[in-house]
């Protein structure tokens, strides 16, 4: 996945997501394999928190998320990374 998609991505489940209203993959908007790849990278990121289970395949950035409930976002972390965002896709 391109920098500047991976991006779009992102900001977009940011977007969806809520530090106080838990959420889970199927009430998020967008095709369900790039998100589950986007919800890896803001578990990674320390962004957000819920219940995670991998299965056994693999990428080259790790286990792949095979299930994930109760989403919160980590508001602090969630300013930090969209000002990040917003200075790659403008470039």
């Amino acid at each position: 996945m391109l920098v500047q998609d991976n991006s779009f991505l992102l900001k977009s489940l940011i977007s969806q997501l809520s530090d106080v209203d838990a959420r889970s993959p199927a009430s998020l908007t967008g095709n369900v394999g790039d998100n589950f790849l986007g919800l890896r990278a803001l578990r990674e990121l320390k962004m957000i928190t819920g219940e995670f289970k991998y299965g056994k395949i693999t990428d080259p950035l790790g286990f792949l998320l095979t299930s994930a409930v109760h989403i919160l976002l980590n508001k602090t972390r969630r300013d930090v990374l969209q000002f990040h965002l917003i200075r790659v896709t403008n470039r």
